[in-house]
């Protein structure tokens, strides 16, 4: 999770640093740009995703809307609408994060094919992102740079060195940590701890019988084999069946929805 975060502030810099500069040469475009700002405006006012207002033809009207609301207003979009394979569901704000995501892609793919000063904020984003790419480099290392973590977890022997090592490593752990503003007093800061150590969503997931959580069950368990596979480590059904048992009981300790 640390390079992500960093990477994550870089590229919040990387924004913050065009934002300033944009302001900038805006001031300077002005009088060059006055002519076609009316043309320009008009263009940057239609939406990006269908129109403004309601869409009324995404109505299922054999619904009463004060029976079914919802099914009235969205029945014939849920009906016909096909959520795209690589996703668990679709909403608006799904089309505004994967069009985020191609722009950052963009912004870091040509930070990574530029030749920016040394020490520069694009020369480390582009070199982080390199790094991250270059796919020979990480087979021919292979799982040497994972040794020291998997020896400090192979060293575990009791409960009380668990806790030590999920502490230490508590990103992926039972428990998060943070600081948050206080919600009664937002000029105060407090400490928040929250339920985490789940490979899958939620408690939910591990301790239901429903058809569907039996079949997530299933699949999370092929997922897990395939995994210890690849990184060739032997007995991958018995040891997945133990992971799952083991976040099983870490599930039994979340809060319910």
């Amino acid at each position: 999770m640390k390079p992500q975060l960093k990477l994550g502030a870089a590229l919040v810099a990387l924004a913050a640093f065009g934002a300033i500069s944009a302001c900038s040469k805006q001031q300077d475009a002005t009088s060059e740009t006055a002519a076609t700002t009316p043309a320009a405006a008009e263009a940057d006012s239609k939406p990006v995703f269908g129109d403004w207002g309601i869409d009324l033809d995404q109505r299922d009207q054999t619904v009463a809307p004060g029976d079914d609301f919802a099914r009235y207003a969205n029945g014939s979009w849920i009906d016909s609408f096909v959520i795209p394979a690589d996703l668990p569901g679709y909403v608006s704000f799904t089309m505004l994060r994967l069009e985020a995501e191609d722009d950052v892609k963009e912004i870091v793919e040509d930070l990574a094919a530029t030749d920016s000063a040394k020490g520069s904020l694009e020369q480390k984003v582009g070199d982080f992102y390199k790094s991250w790419m270059d796919v020979d480099a990480v087979n021919a290392a292979g799982a040497a740079p994972l040794k020291a973590h998997l020896d400090e977890i192979y060293a575990i022997d009791t409960p009380q060195a668990l806790m030590l090592e999920l502490a230490s490593i508590h990103n992926t752990g039972p428990a998060g940590f943070g600081v948050i503003p206080d919600p009664a007093d937002t000029t105060k800061n407090i400490v928040f701890v929250d339920q985490a150590g789940l490979g899958m969503p939620d408690r939910d997931y591990y301790l239901k019988d429903d058809d569907r959580f039996v079949k997530y069950r299933a699949a999370y368990k092929t997922f897990i084999e395939n995994m210890l596979t690849y990184a060739g480590i032997d007995g991958a059904p018995a040891k997945a069946d133990a992971i799952i048992a083991f976040e099983t009981k870490i599930a039994e300790a979340h809060w319910t929805q």
